[in-house]
């Protein structure tokens, strides 16, 4: 399971970290899904859902920490399915009761992904083109700053647009399986979006990182 650690990472601005090393199954206490959508599961330490034909969007739980607004969540794509039906991303300002957030639909063809979206329940509206495909290992992040919302593949910002409509919320990850669940994230970082700067990491083992009440 993963572990809460009371203290703050000033050196990385890292408010929460999983890199699902562990055993196979449910995703974990730490998170929980929106509604409409089941628990994420893991699989040789990556994560995907099991759930076809609707998209999924689990959030780290409100009762483990509530975060900032301003909010930075990282993955990097462990595998991407061939044929380009299963979408998987960082989600930002997840509200887990009304099924809200921002995402981006990644996938490897143009066809079936590449887009920033505003997820509302099991509809999404395309607010911006990320114009890139992904394919494993790249580092995908997705960035709220005030009513900016930001997109950077390994590092380098490929979109950024300007909507009001989600104001707050938590970290999260999003999937929309059309076919074998072949898609899958890891490394699942959170940081404060103030000083923010993306890096490369083997992940920690499931840690919350916030100021003690």
């Amino acid at each position: 399971m993963p572990t809460i650690i009371r203290n703050i990472d000033n050196t990385q601005n890292i408010l929460f970290s999983d890199d699902f090393n562990r055993a196979n199954g449910s995703i974990g206490s730490n998170y929980q899904v929106s509604s409409g959508s089941a628990i994420m599961q893991i699989i040789s330490n990556q994560v995907y859902t099991t759930f076809t034909d609707t998209l999924q969007i689990n959030c780290v739980s409100t009762g483990s920490i509530l975060f900032p607004a301003d909010q930075e969540v990282q993955v990097t794509m462990a595998a991407v399915t061939s044929n380009g039906s299963d979408l998987a991303s960082p989600a930002v300002r997840v509200n887990p009761t009304n099924g809200t957030c921002y995402a981006i639909l990644l996938d490897i063809f143009q066809a079936g992904g590449r887009r920033m979206v505003r997820i509302t329940g099991n509809a999404s509206t395309v607010i911006g083109s990320v114009n890139l495909s992904t394919v494993a290992g790249d580092i995908w992040s997705l960035r709220a700053a005030g009513n900016r919302i930001s997109a950077y593949r390994n590092g380098i910002l490929v979109d950024s647009v300007i909507d009001s409509t989600y104001a707050s919320g938590q970290p999260g990850l999003f999937y929309s399986r059309g076919n074998t669940g072949g898609t899958r994230m890891d490394n699942f970082i959170v940081r404060s979006v103030q000083n923010t700067f993306r890096w490369s990491s083997t992940g920690t083992r499931g840690r919350i990182i916030g100021r003690s009440t």
